[in-house]
């Protein structure tokens, strides 16, 4: 029994070990490992830039000069039919006076982080310099679709701008990696909660002690010795992957540890269930002290036990009913007088034979 429990034990921690890994890796790779660019910083242009070098790169910039907006993406709600500005478009100029290297490229922000660029364009349209640059740090990628169309088509028809001083390309505000920076924060703290769990199982599986439950039930119980239990237990009916229902004891695995239970001091036995978000499915106990015990198993398992209890258990109720629960917690000695199962026949039919 002990090396069983032990097994049971090493495997049920090693599965959850291997699914937290799993479940970390997949969420590391869905934010494109987005932390790592974090932790290492954007890096800052300057100079002359290569858009081909930088498309897809972490980017940070001091920006001093705003041309104006070229798009604009919206939000209507369809129950008031209120539209709101989502995130604002902007021309923006950069200029390297070492190298003497000019560019107009798009920078595309929420929002609720317009404020600085919009400060920067109205000092230009009031005929000052900008008192302050606006720092913007996101991905460095190329514009496709109507954000390139637009961006174009404003460029040809209010600007006087060089085509060779123009790159197809935008710093998207608050992205890393071309991902969101918020879902990336949220995306690696999962990671990190699953890689915690997979620590936690480690230390569980080589510290843990697999029959904690069994030692603890012979403690309480001094009449009981291990070798009782582990004659039931290698005796014992199999039902299903997780339960051993022996002769006087039952044996259930809740989590990665072997629980046991004195079944003869069970009056009533049912089947529970409940589907949706708290959904359950167990097999629910009462003893003679009315203490209650919830052995979780599936529907097959919960009806196989009962079946057992039904065929084994002389002295308990199998089967739920409403009038039976009212009596129950109402007149619980009329109770114990009401049982009658398969059991309890054939004991009532070899008393009278004898």
């Amino acid at each position: 029994m002990v090396e069983e429990l032990r097994y049971r034990f090493r495997n049920y921690n090693l599965k959850w070990i291997a699914i937290s890994v799993i479940v970390a890796s997949v969420l590391l790779i869905a934010s494109k490992f987005g932390i790592i660019a974090i932790l290492k910083g954007p890096l800052e242009l300057s100079g002359k830039w290569n858009p081909e070098e930088l498309e897809g790169k972490y980017v940070t910039i001091d920006v001093d000069w705003v041309m104006g907006t070229f798009a604009e993406e919206t939000s209507t709600n369809t129950k008031t039919n209120v539209t709101t500005t989502t995130s604002l478009c902007y021309l923006g100029d950069y200029y390297d006076e070492a190298s003497q290297y000019e560019v107009i490229y798009g920078i595309k922000v929420s929002n609720a982080n317009k404020d600085g660029l919009e400060r920067i364009m109205n000092e230009i349209y009031s005929g000052t310099y900008p008192s302050k640059t606006h720092k913007i740090t996101g991905t460095f990628k190329k514009m496709d679709g109507k954000i390139l169309q637009y961006y174009n088509e404003t460029l040809d028809e209010e600007f006087n701008v060089a085509p060779e001083n123009v790159i197809p390309y935008a710093i998207f505000d608050e992205e890393v990696n071309g991902m969101d920076i918020t879902l990336v924060y949220i995306l690696t703290a999962g990671a990190a909660i699953m890689f915690i769990v997979a620590i936690i199982g480690l230390i569980k599986l080589l510290a843990g002690n697999p029959e904690k439950y069994i030692k603890k039930f012979l403690d309480s119980n001094n009449k009981v010795s291990l070798s009782q239990l582990e004659l039931e237990f290698s005796k014992g009916n199999l039902i299903g992957k997780k339960i051993i229902a022996g002769r006087k004891y039952t044996f259930y695995q809740s989590g990665a540890y072997m629980h046991v239970v004195d079944h003869t001091e069970f009056v009533w036995a049912y089947y529970f269930s409940r589907s949706g978000k708290y959904s359950q499915s167990l097999v629910r106990t009462f003893n003679i002290n009315k203490k209650k015990l919830e052995i979780n198993a599936n529907s097959a398992d919960s009806h196989a036990l009962l079946q057992y209890y039904q065929e084994t258990q002389p002295q308990m109720m199998v089967g739920y009913d409403k009038d039976l629960e009212k009596c129950y917690n109402k007149d619980f000695e009329t109770f114990l007088g009401y049982c009658y199962n398969d059991a309890k026949a054939k004991q009532d039919a070899d008393d009278l034979y004898f």
